[in-house]
């Protein structure tokens, strides 16, 4: 019985879809959150950012997956800068960073990689400027878009090392961006406040791992007690 459990447990470690022995974990940031005036949360996100590890070629550096999500984005919206953090034991400037996939509105961003200040009194590691010089404001970031970058550049890059806040008068915040030809109810700094922690998709596959062990220890036996041989 202990060697079909454990058959089972390590048969489910490879079967749930997604996870890597080598990958960490995954970190989603929903910007939903005003940094300028009143802080006010709304009730869906605006964007969403996240950073997700992905399997390193043999010999080579670990990747991250990072993806920018227009959420919540309408009409002629769009974010024209946004920005995050690095864990401070590793230099921002090693970092490489590649736009590998596009769609929807907007032009490959500069990026920033350095002491970046934002809205609301807040700084922050890395910047990507989505409406680069010598473009429009409607060629920004907007509805509709998504941006798949690969970063690497440091031997033991993964997700969690994006998992840093800011902070300033106007609260902690992990990442921010800017917003413009916005409409009146959006403030034009968005984040996500560091109240709500991102929760890494490992820990999410530990959970259903968990319950699968409990589940198995709970399944009764089949087998039956030995009937007593001695016979009178």
């Amino acid at each position: 019985m202990k060697h079909s459990r454990c058959l089972l447990i390590l048969t489910a470690l490879i079967l749930i879809p997604g996870v890597d022995r080598a990958t960490a974990a995954t970190y989603t940031y929903n910007l939903d959150t005003a940094v300028t005036g009143t802080n006010e949360e709304y009730d869906s996100p605006i964007l969403t950012a996240t950073f997700s590890d992905i399997t390193a070629e043999p010999g080579g550096f670990p990747t991250v997956q990072l993806t920018l999500t227009s959420t919540g984005l309408i009409d002629r919206q769009v974010a024209t800068e946004w920005y995050f953090n690095l864990n401070p034991d590793l230099e921002p400037s090693d970092l490489n960073i590649q736009l590998v996939s596009a769609s929807g509105p907007g032009v490959a961003p500069t990026i920033s990689l350095g002491d970046s200040n934002a809205g609301g009194g807040l700084s922050f590691d890395i910047m990507f400027d989505l409406q680069p010089a010598g473009t429009s404001v409607n060629d920004a970031f907007g509805v509709g878009s998504t941006f798949i970058f690969q970063i690497t550049g440091a031997p033991s890059l993964d997700a969690s090392d994006f998992n840093y806040i800011s902070s300033s008068a106007k609260g902690d915040f992990y990442t921010v961006a800017h917003l413009q030809n916005g409409i009146s109810n959006v403030a034009p700094w968005i984040g996500d406040a560091a109240s709500r922690v991102p929760e890494p998709g490992t820990w999410a596959m530990l959970g259903s791992l968990l319950m699968l062990v409990f589940a198995v220890k709970q399944r009764p036996s089949r087998s039956q007690p030995i009937a007593d041989s001695n016979i009178p």
